[in-house]
């Protein structure tokens, strides 16, 4: 039989041995409303010799239906009360309609009927191993700039000549390039040969120690007004080695000197000459 939910008119497919010779409470699953459902009354007895009633006209045929034609149409909850000991009575006024509805919700909210399920702590979250990863990553990187200015302190020193200072304070003194030597008597002299400007540096480089000393690579630097390099060449002096006391020479020339330049810094490099 089709049962009609009198609420929100949702049908369902229905047995009648589900809902037994007296009837039973059922309940819709699309709005929750509760009703009883009787079975469908028994046609009556024909006597014999009686003549048959006319026919009232068949109404148009609903549309069979078929409870298995869409998987996602649910069937009616059955309750569990059984009505075959406690027959069902309806209500004489909407007083006893209103008791009796809250007789269900109260059995509906009773805790001992329907317990609740403690909620479970929350499980906590895995780190993440990229965060080590990273970790990993900068201690690398920072190991490498250390060794990198341990084995390079030199070459530091003869690019920024102050750094020798913070290498001595944490006991990693670093010679510097020309220790001992005092380059003196800088002059310079500017020559057109044409339209070809040269730019002349002549000097002087004297051993002021009392030990033998080498004599580094040379390097020439023009600077801006803002003290700012703007062009810069490697050069040798004269002599590759001084005595105590000893004096040599150096002179170099650069071809087509920056218009900007306004000075010039020669100190020693501890870079070879290219």
């Amino acid at each position: 039989m089709i049962l009609s939910c009198p609420q929100c008119s949702a049908r369902y497919a229905l047995s009648e041995a589900q809902l037994g010779p007296s009837g039973r409470k059922v309940r819709c699953r699309e709005c929750g409303h509760t009703w009883f459902q009787q079975p469908a009354a028994p046609e009556p007895p024909v006597r014999v010799g009686a003549k048959p009633a006319a026919k009232a006209p068949e109404p148009a045929p609903e549309p069979a239906f078929d409870p298995f034609a869409d998987e996602n149409t649910p069937a009616p909850e059955l309750e569990n009360d059984s009505f075959e000991d406690e027959p069902w009575h309806e209500p004489e006024t909407e007083a006893d309609f209103a008791d009796a509805m809250a007789a269900v919700e109260a059995d509906r909210d009773d805790p001992a009927l329907h317990p609740r399920i403690p909620r479970l702590p929350r499980m906590p979250q895995e780190k993440k191993k990229s965060s080590r990863a990273g970790w990993v990553v900068l201690l690398l990187l920072i190991a490498g700039l250390a060794a990198g200015g341990y084995f390079a302190r030199q070459q530091i020193v003869a690019a920024w000549p102050p750094a020798a200072l913070g290498y001595e304070k944490i006991g990693l003194p670093v010679p510097v390039p020309g220790d001992g030597l005092l380059i003196r008597n800088v002059r310079v002299e500017r020559l057109l040969e044409g339209t070809t400007l040269i730019l002349v540096v002549e000097g002087e480089v004297a051993n002021l120690s009392d030990q033998p000393q080498p004599v580094p690579t040379m390097r020439a630097a023009l600077r801006s007004i803002e003290r700012k390099e703007v062009q810069d060449w490697m050069f040798d002096a004269d002599m590759a080695e001084l005595a105590p006391g000893e004096i040599t020479r150096f002179r170099t020339e650069f071809v087509n000197p920056s218009g900007e330049a306004a000075d010039i810094v020669v100190t020693f490099s501890a870079a070879p000459v290219s």
